[in-house]
Order: C-alpha cells, then structure tokens, then sequence
C-alpha cells in the first residue's frame, strides 16, 4: 500500500469517525428530549387525574388547551414539505439548541423545483426574491453557480468537501 493509499485511508477513517460522532450525538440529543416528554406526558396525566377525580372539566379544558399551545412549540421547528430535509433541520437545529445556541429558523424550500433545472438568470432572480425575505438574518444558499450567489455577503467555495475559496463576488471573481 502507498505513502498516498495510507494518507487517504486516514483522512476518509478520520472524517468517517467525525460523521458517527456527530450522528450519535445527534441521536443522544433526540434520546433525551424524547425522556424529557415522557417524563412529563406522566406529570400531564398525574394532574388530569387529580382535575378528573374533583369532577372539574373546566380545569381539565384549560389545561388540555395549554398542552395543546405547547405542544405546537415543541413541534418541529421546520416543516418544508421534503420529510428528509425536515428530519436532516430539525436535528441540526436539535443539536445547536442542545448546545445553548439561539436557533430562529423558517426554512422555504420548494419540494418539486431543482434549481438545476432552471436557467441561470431565474436562478439568481429566485435567489434575490429568498434574501429580500431573509432580511437581516443569516441563510445559507446553496448554488453550483458563482453568478447566482452576486448578492451574497460572503460566498464560500466548496471542492470535495473542503473549502478551496472564500470571500465576496468581486474577490472570487479576481
């Protein structure tokens, strides 16, 4: 086996190791969340009881509409329509909360348009309709076309994984 084969072998051994480790922390994240609702569905249950056993059905209604309001927060944060985009989000926005980082997300994704398969004039109009709705928040758009990233602030240029080139339009373009 080459010098090169061995080196590649622990770079892909490497990254392979970094992708089940961020997997299962992931999974961790979700683990515990999901015995934190448990946990508390049995509390829920404990006081719809005691309301239930005082005969009190207002109290039980008002506390059945509360869970339901907390509920639709608990919900997951980003519903696009794609259930794989939704569950890849949703738990990397899972894991940033879980690590005291403040995540506002609203995701527009559209579920039967590919960018590819436009032109890339209507690329770039797209684009700038999607930072005229982002505003002064922070989003990430993805493109295979340099052209359709000009009204980004910072454009970041990506070859196998790795970050070959970074900066404004004019800068990469130099």
């Amino acid at each position: 086996m080459s010098l090169f084969s061995r080196r590649v072998d622990k770079q892909l051994e490497a990254y392979q190791r970094e992708l089940v480790d961020t997997h299962y922390k992931e999974v961790e994240n979700m683990y515990r969340q999901i015995r934190g609702w448990r946990h508390d569905y049995r509390n829920h249950i404990q006081v719809l009881k005691a309301f239930a056993a005082k005969g009190d059905m207002d109290a039980i209604r008002a506390y059945l509409d509360e869970l339901d309001t907390d509920l639709n927060t608990v919900d997951t944060v980003v519903k696009t329509g794609n259930a794989m985009a939704d569950a890849i989000l949703n738990s990397k926005i899972s894991l940033a909360k879980s690590r005291g980082i403040t995540v506002q997300a609203d995701a527009h994704i559209p579920v039967k348009l590919k960018m590819s398969a436009l032109d890339p004039i209507a690329e770039a109009e797209i684009y700038e309709k999607l930072n005229d709705m982002v505003g002064d928040k922070t989003a990430i758009y993805i493109s295979h076309r340099l052209s359709s990233c000009k009204f980004c602030d910072e454009i970041v240029v990506f070859d196998a994984g790795k970050i070959i080139q970074q900066g404004a339009h004019e800068a990469l373009l130099a």
